[in-house]
């Protein structure tokens, strides 16, 4: 669960402080949100596993996209 805090917090919370509404991105923001709700909940269901897989490849520090993915494998 550090890694998906990791992500949250160097890919999706800077993000949401953006005042630019020009790049506003709702899919970003929808991203954002689920990945607060896991968090809030601690619990990652099947679902929330093929979500977060999905977002494995665009993520582009290696060290958490590692991590991430060592994550979801010892969870599923």
């Amino acid at each position: 669960m550090e890694a998906l805090e990791r992500y949250y917090s160097e890919y999706l919370l800077d993000y949401a402080q953006d005042s630019n509404w020009g790049i506003y991105d709702a899919d970003m923001q929808m991203t954002r949100d689920r990945v607060e709700s896991i968090l809030e909940t601690g619990y990652v269901s099947e679902d929330d596993i093929v979500f977060l897989r999905s977002l494995l490849p665009d993520i582009e520090n290696d060290r958490i996209r590692e991590d991430l993915e060592d994550y979801l494998d010892s969870v599923s």
